[in-house]
Formats: C-alpha cells, structure tokens, sequence
C-alpha cells in the first residue's frame, strides 16, 4: 500500500490517507476511488465511482500490476465478485481469468452452483476494462468493458487484493 500511495500521491483528495487506505480524485476521469488495505487478511479493496470510473479504474489497476511485478514470485489472482451474496450473505467470487476465457471462447453465461444462479460474462466483465481487446471463439468483438495475490474485481468498479 504504500508504494501505492507513493505513486499516486498527486491524486490524493483532501489529505485522506492513513497506513491501510486512501481516497483519490482524478480530474481527467472525474472520478474519486477509495482504496482500503487489510494486512491481516492480505488483500486490498478498490471501489471508484464518477463520470468515467471504467477508465480511471483501469489506470488504478495498471498501478498495482506494475507494483506487484516488482516483487518476485508474487502471483496475482483478480477474482469478480458476484452480483448475489451466498446463503450466509457473504460476496462470492469468480476469477477474472476463468471469465475472460469463457468470454474468449463465446461463452456468454457463467453459471454458479453455490449460487444456484446464471449471470452473463459480458455484464461480468463490464465496467472493469474495456475488453474489446479480447477475441472471442466465434470470431467476433464485443465492445464492452512464494506469496501469493488476489485483485477482486466488481461491477460499480470495486476491486479486492489479496497478497
């Protein structure tokens, strides 16, 4: 997190920063992200909102790729949470990889037995990049958006981190 903070020191909103979390304003995206660590748990949490959250969302992604390939040996795993919560109410989740190869492949429903429930790759996926850079099965593009790491990934922009 510090390296983060480091980083994107100029972004910083109204001095809000403590040891576990930030909030930043990005005038070019119009858009404010708040990004809370946890330490014990290793994962770091990222919701951003405003008029073009998608693209400030991506730059803030880009950051911490390009911290955690600093570090040796640190795997990363981006895991979308899902629209629903468990019986518990607990978030569940599903890897962004696991999504964007069923989307690669022409998929357009994941399926979630815990859930009992079916959700669409692309909703999925949207709002977290602009995944036209990914070429489907079919031949077609869609426009639409030794430790170890996990960034989730959310609809609204909302993103977790696990180290």
């Amino acid at each position: 997190m510090p390296k983060f903070i480091v980083e994107r020191n100029t972004e910083i909103l109204n001095d809000l920063q403590w040891r576990e979390g930030i909030v930043l304003y990005n005038q070019t995206f119009h858009a404010t992200a708040t990004i809370k660590a946890d330490y014990n748990d290793k994962h770091i949490q990222i919701w951003v909102s405003g008029q073009q959250k998608r693209d400030y969302f991506a730059t803030i992604r880009k950051t911490l790729h390009d911290i955690h390939n600093t570090f040796e040996k640190m795997e990363v795993t981006e895991l979308v949470p899902l629209p629903d919560t468990d019986r518990r109410g607990e978030t569940v989740y599903e890897t962004y990889e696991d999504l964007i190869g069923l989307y690669e492949m022409g998929e357009d429903r994941y399926v979630s037995g815990k859930l009992k429930q079916a959700y669409s790759v692309k909703q999925l996926l949207d709002g977290i990049e602009d995944i036209t850079q990914y070429v489907r099965s079919s031949n077609t593009i869609n426009i639409h958006s030794a430790s170890s790491s996990n960034i989730n990934i959310g609809s609204g922009n909302h993103q977790t981190i696990k180290h």
